[in-house]
């Protein structure tokens, strides 16, 4: 018979066989610079030769059943296959599609520029990579929406579109930040001082001019502005020409700007920072880390007005006021709501004081939406529970104007397994996360304060708030880093941007990150975890001082980062060795900026001790045989017994109970306890089964008529004799004595009986 000309062969791959970035064997990426190997398996009459194909053409000299590919540079990317012939045939492999990864890399930055009023820029950068990349332009490290092209054109520009303009560049490989371009729009030099005492004084009712701070210093005595703690702060006097509403702004200033004003409490001497009376402050409203405020402004009071930066920031300030005497009065705000951190199921109030010579509205909001009926100074939230964490913030109206209080953060802690809470929460940015104290501004006004109408002194009387009582004007904690062994924190990252230096977290830009900081009490092994969280997360945790005042001062890279390790490939997962008395910083950070609920859980611990072994036994078959281990683990752990090596399903205690010994259940017992930091396995412990001897009667009739009867059985066992005439109903007779396990027993009413039958039992 003819034999089929179809190729006898069978064939597998081609497969990855190694490489030296070792991603999963359906991974088609691999980076450039490393070592890709491929290999296929094929089945039949040999001898097999082989041919590797890219791209449907043959590669020479690739002959071999692996294909190795060194020093891989974008050009390898394609289709790789394998032809296997022999003298019957050939077939074909499937193809593996691989793509060389190249990071991106910025060959050409983006340029600072100066710029007229009306005019257009246009910002550029050469980033090659593969595959290619998306952009993601930034100002002040905000994102700008839609500026998402390699390059960026700005038109009609007028002096606050000025600032620090920066792209990311980002592909699988990773991100990588531009350097940062300046862009200036000239205007009239202002005259702001460095001293409060030195301020030069002016009454326009608008304005607009630039200056810089970076030769800017802090005075002895000077307090945190807005409760934010700034270094390079400069000042300017403000006397207003009328009563009305001013506002004033920092928008196109290129760094993040710090805005606050205040009054002199004794107008009659000069200005001293003992004398400061807070009227109005501001971090970041004016959009782009700018500031912006608005305030009632009495005729001929002077306003001190002061722009700082943030943690270290400085540079080139733009700030704008105008003057609106038409609306005569806005509502002022005397103290924010605080933010709270409470256990589940807590009540918490948020509170806002605020005056008007007119009647007053208010509304709050969870995050951006308005909460129905939430209409008073004082919003009760009740049974607090994870759907409740969020912003919280009120818009109070007088009818012609209206002011937004400070958001005041609600967060979730519980620590350790009795569930303490501790007083710490997340922060938008890394110096308010370390902030603890500190000078702050004084909150309220003295009699006859200049610009503070007799009503406004009355509620300020009337709500307890005393001359010289210093108030914190930035809502929430100051952000002492937790501590402890276990720890959770439940928050929310609405509202949440980043800034200039902010690092990209796991090589993922982000736009939205949170700080947070745990305090390690020993040497361990910390876990943080950012699972249970209802977005796609990255984290990284980073070393630095207890206090950083700016990113500079953190330890690069970062300790450990991830992006989708966790259980749920969304949430991420690190692990990493801890030293005692030194503080992590944790940034939490959502893939291309998404916001959402995070679930922060750190554990700090060493592998499980095992305090007490399971005991080895002799148990009797249908007795109960509890074997126990005792762990010391500062973390939780995880239990999981083994008969002779075999998972026991379900044994996951630190008891094992068998309720009824049976032979099957004979064997080595061990306990394998684990926690994140490692594990520890039990010694074993054999359970056997007591074998007893079987119980033996023999009888005999004695010549009187009675029935003798022997016992024979096991040493230290007693036994029970039973008679009966029906074998339905049985009566014991007669017990042994037990300790030789045989005894003797004569029946002297066996003749009474037509029939009589005997069983021992133990």
């Amino acid at each position: 018979m003819a034999r089929s000309l179809q190729p006898a062969l069978g064939m597998l791959g081609p497969r990855r066989l190694g490489h030296s970035q070792n991603p999963s064997p359906q991974d088609p990426a691999q980076f450039s610079d490393t070592l890709l190997v491929l290999g296929v398996v094929a089945d039949g009459v040999t001898p097999l030769s082989y041919q590797w194909q890219f791209n449907g053409a043959n590669l020479v000299g690739a002959t071999n059943s692996i294909l190795v590919l060194t020093n891989l540079q974008v050009g390898n990317s394609g289709r790789y296959s394998a032809v296997v012939t022999n003298r019957l045939g050939l077939i074909n492999s499937a193809e593996a599609s691989i793509v060389v990864v190249m990071p991106p890399r910025i060959d050409i930055q983006p340029l600072t520029q100066i710029a007229t009023v009306s005019s257009s820029v246009r910002f550029g950068v050469a980033a090659p990579a593969n595959p290619p990349p998306s952009y993601q332009w930034l100002l002040n490290g905000t994102k700008i929406t839609g500026a998402t092209e390699s390059t960026l054109t700005l038109t009609n520009l007028q002096p606050t579109d000025g600032g620090s303009y920066s792209v990311v560049v980002k592909n699988i490989g990773g991100a990588v930040n531009s350097d940062i371009a300046g862009l200036v729009i000239p205007s009239p030099r202002l005259p702001l001082s460095d001293n409060l005492r030195d301020r030069i004084v002016t009454n326009s009712f608008s304005s607009l001019g630039s200056a810089n701070s970076t030769n800017g210093t802090k005075e002895v005595g000077e307090p945190d502005h807005v409760g934010k703690p700034g270094r390079k702060s400069l000042w300017l006097g403000w006397r207003a020409p009328a009563n009305g509403v001013a506002t004033f702004s920092t928008r196109g200033s290129g760094f993040d700007t710090l805005l606050a004003v205040y009054t002199n409490a004794a107008p009659n001497l000069p200005p001293d920072y003992s004398n400061l009376r807070f009227v109005a402050g501001d971090d970041d409203r004016g959009g782009f880390a700018t500031s912006e405020v608005a305030f009632s402004a009495a005729a001929g009071v002077e306003y001190l007005i002061v722009v700082d930066g943030f943690g270290k920031s400085s540079g080139n300030i733009v700030l704008s006021w105008k003057f609106d005497p038409v609306i005569t009065e806005a509502p002022r705000i005397f103290q924010q709501p605080l933010g709270q951190t409470v256990a589940v199921g807590e009540m918490v109030s948020f509170s806002v004081t605020a005056f008007s010579t007119r009647p007053l509205t208010y509304q709050w909001y969870q995050n951006c939406a308005p909460i129905p009926g939430a209409t008073n100074a004082t919003l009760t939230v009740t049974n607090v529970q994870a759907h409740l964490v969020a912003r919280y913030r009120v818009q109070v109206g007088n009818g012609q104007e209206g002011v937004e209080s400070e958001p005041a953060f609600l967060e979730i802690n519980f620590s350790g397994d009795a569930g303490l809470v501790q007083k710490v929460a997340s922060r938008d940015k890394l110096a308010e996360v370390v902030v603890i104290g500190g000078n702050v501004a004084r909150a309220s006004w003295p009699a006859g304060s200049p610009g503070v109408p007799p009503g406004e002194r009355s509620l300020l009387s009337q709500t307890g708030w005393q001359a010289g009582k210093p108030a914190l004007l930035s809502p929430g904690f100051g952000g002492a880093p937790a501590r402890g062994f276990v720890g959770t924190q439940i928050f929310h990252t609405f509202g949440k941007t980043k800034e200039i230096g902010d690092p990209n977290h796991a090589g993922e830009p982000g736009g939205a990150s949170a700080w947070y900081s745990v305090l390690a009490d020993e040497d361990g092994k910390m876990l943080v975890s950012t699972e249970g969280s209802d977005f796609d997360t990255v984290l990284a945790v980073y070393e630095g001082p207890p206090n950083p005042l700016g990113y500079d001062e953190l330890v690069m890279p970062a300790l450990a980062s991830d992006n989708n390790r966790g259980f749920d490939r969304k949430s991420s997962r690190v692990i990493f060795d801890a030293a005692p008395n030194r503080t992590y910083h944790i940034a939490v950070d959502g893939v291309s900026g998404v916001q959402g609920q995070v679930v922060l859980t750190y554990q700090l611990g060493s592998p499980p001790e095992l305090a007490a072994q399971p005991a080895s036994g002799v148990w009797k078959v249908g007795n109960v045989v509890i074997l126990e281990v005792r762990v010391r683990s500062r973390v939780p752990v995880v239990y999981q017994w083994r008969l002779n090596g075999l998972l026991l399903s379900g044994a996951t205690n630190a008891t094992l109970v068998i309720p009824v010994l049976q032979l099957p259940n004979v064997g080595k017992y061990s306990c394998v306890v684990s926690n994140f930091a490692g594990v520890a396995t039990s010694a074993d412990a054999q359970v056997s089964v007591e074998l007893t001897e079987a119980l033996r009667l023999s009888g005999r009739r004695l010549p009187d008529g009675s029935f003798g009867i022997l016992i024979g059985g096991t040493a230290l066992t007693n036994a029970v004799l039973q008679a009966s005439t029906d074998l339905i109903n049985w009566l014991p007779v007669y017990t042994n004595a037990g300790q030789s396990g045989f005894g003797e027993y004569i029946d002297r009413s066996a003749s009474n009986h037509f029939w009589r039958y005997y069983r021992a039992v133990r």
